[in-house]
């Protein structure tokens, strides 16, 4: 191999290797994108868990209510 055939080789090889550390550099992006949609839809599922905690609760003190309207006046 003459040195001209290596220089080339070690041109392409230093092109080669930019393109993977751009690659890499992509691949921590969408990562790092994956990881905050993960974080977004862990806090939205613990929103949501509480709204339906809290909505819950209100049934339940209206359905009391109702109960205790109804023995005690005749409600409903």
């Amino acid at each position: 191999m003459s040195e001209e055939q290596f220089n080339q080789l070690m041109t392409q090889m230093a092109h080669i290797d930019k393109r993977f550390d751009n690659i890499d550099r992509k691949f921590d992006r969408i990562d790092q994108r994956f990881e905050y949609l993960e974080e977004n839809m862990v806090k939205k599922s613990d929103v949501f868990q509480s709204v339906l905690i809290a909505q819950g609760f209100m049934f339940a003190i209206v359905v009391g209510v109702v109960v205790i309207l109804n023995t005690v006046i005749g409600f409903g």
